[in-house]
């Protein structure tokens, strides 16, 4: 349950990045219209997870949201995106494929994943948010961008939502820099599974990383500009 304060502290916190972002005259847009993030993730290079494409994700109503960087003119330099899974274990969602696709029953074989989670990971319940998508124009990525859209969308879903754990994936070459933890914030990383899966995850390599309620409310609780962003 949240206090009144934390709500303030998160507010601080979302002032704050949107402030930074807007500072370099740009402006964002949040919508939960998921196809449309689709088409605008879709205009740049890369992959978009399917835990965001109402085409391969069942995405009740609620449950999923996307902030658009934008500038003047309404173009598109950066977006990510956000979904819950309500009354979730983790470990599930990775042994179902459902953190990659849950709009229909698989009927498919489907070996267990081979996972080494800590403790700490497997006993992951509850509401659960993941971010991710992110994508940031090259000639904007300078400023850390990136950082501060992940940062104010996870607040956003915490203010909305209340989940009580957030989590991502990232490639093998983010973790290599502790990029998910000095950036993002993330203070659990463990290797999401052992040896590449039958079905599901397109990557060899992929990382889990974990903030957990309390963890999120203890650093809204701190000042946002000693965050060293």
């Amino acid at each position: 349950m949240l206090a009144i304060e934390d709500y303030s502290n998160i507010n601080r916190h979302i002032r704050y990045h949107r402030s930074r972002i807007e500072s370099r005259q740009l402006r964002l847009a949040a919508s939960d219209d998921m196809d449309a993030f689709v088409r605008a993730r879709s205009r740049f290079p890369g992959y978009i997870h399917p835990a965001f494409d109402p085409a391969q994700s069942a995405l009740p109503a609620g449950s999923a949201f996307w902030v658009s960087v934008e500038t003047a003119s309404g173009e598109i330099v950066a977006c990510a995106a956000t979904r819950k899974f309500d009354n979730a274990r983790l470990l599930d969602l990775f042994m179902s494929r459902q953190v990659w696709q849950s709009r229909c029953a698989v009927i498919d074989d489907m070996d267990p994943l081979d996972i080494d989670w800590p403790d700490e990971a497997l006993g992951v319940r509850g509401t659960l948010a993941i971010h991710g998508s992110l994508i940031v124009r090259n000639d904007y990525r300078k400023g850390g961008l990136g950082t501060h859209l992940i940062r104010l969308v996870r607040a956003a879903s915490l203010r909305a939502w209340r989940q009580d754990w957030n989590f991502g994936l990232v490639r093998a070459e983010l973790e290599a820099t502790a990029f998910q933890a000095c950036r993002y914030g993330y203070p659990f990383t463990c290797r999401a599974y052992e040896a590449q899966p039958d079905w599901g995850p397109r990557h060899d390599v992929e990382y889990l990383n974990l903030i957990s309620q309390s963890e999120m409310l203890a650093e809204y609780a701190k000042e946002p500009e000693n965050l060293g962003l």
